[in-house]
């Protein structure tokens, strides 16, 4: 068995961008605390290790209290809810379909919770040198919809380019955020209910901000533009510079608006 460990003041987070656009449906909670495990992967490590860390200690990373129905939640979600990753071989796609751990144990009396990252998840964080996203947990511990932080994670893919612009179809954000079901066509509530609240999040509480293009074929919006900016140094920043920045995004946004 293994021993209680105290976690690493680790807080970086970093996959492959593969399994960062993979479809997976996890609630904002597990999210939360995949991403505390996941900080703990150093560069170096071969293999996934086995943590059995104390409730006190994930509730002192959190910032919040967690229950014994919150662990029995989130240890089915991590081993019943798949991610669905598609890849190309040989010009064909492939579709791959991997619980997020392979165990997970908890003891209610004992109050500690031990979890094991499935090993067939390896290529897609461990090890990495190339096609990979960065983001700190802490981040997407601030936001509180599961689909802020899934948006969140999409745009720091974006990162380190010039000029950043992520470009997806309605359809395909929709299939990431495992909303493909919902909202079938009545654009209007998915943009009220998941993209303007995850924008006003991310806006508010991290280094992005952003505005949303729409395009459209027809009548219809098929495709939309997220048109970012990263604040490297947020709380360095004087508010006049985050109000400078902001109307420098406003004008890139409209000048984009008039060339279209």
């Amino acid at each position: 068995m293994s021993e209680n460990i105290l976690l690493k003041d680790r807080n970086i987070v970093k996959l492959s961008n593969t399994l960062n656009v993979s479809k997976y449906n996890l609630s904002a909670n597990t999210i939360d605390i995949l991403h505390l495990f996941l900080s703990q992967i150093y560069s170096e490590d071969q293999e996934f290790k086995k943590y059995r860390v104390m409730f006190f200690e994930i509730e002192k990373k959190l910032g919040r209290e967690i229950d014994r129905r919150t662990v029995d939640r989130i240890c089915y979600e991590l081993l019943s809810n798949p991610i669905r990753i598609e890849e190309i071989h040989n010009n064909k796609k492939i579709c791959k379909l991997y619980n997020w751990a392979s165990k997970a144990i908890y003891s209610p009396e004992e109050k500690w919770l031990e979890l094991e990252i499935h090993p067939d998840l390896k290529s897609y964080l461990l090890q990495l040198k190339k096609n990979f996203t960065t983001f700190d947990r802490l981040k997407t511990n601030n936001l509180k919809s599961k689909s802020a932080k899934r948006i969140y994670m999409l745009l720091k893919q974006y990162a380190n380019m010039k000029s950043p612009i992520l470009k997806i179809s309605v359809e395909d954000l929709k299939y990431i955020l495992n909303l493909d079901k919902k909202y079938i066509g009545d654009f209007r509530s998915f943009r009220e209910k998941v993209l303007k609240p995850a924008q006003e999040e991310i806006n508010e509480k991290t280094e992005i901000k952003f505005k949303i293009k729409e395009i459209k074929i027809g009548r219809k919006i098929t495709n939309l533009e997220f048109h970012l900016i990263f604040q490297k140094e947020k709380k360095q920043i004087h508010k006049s510079g985050v109000m400078e920045a902001e109307e420098w995004l406003q004008k890139q946004y409209n000048h984009n608006q008039k060339k279209d």
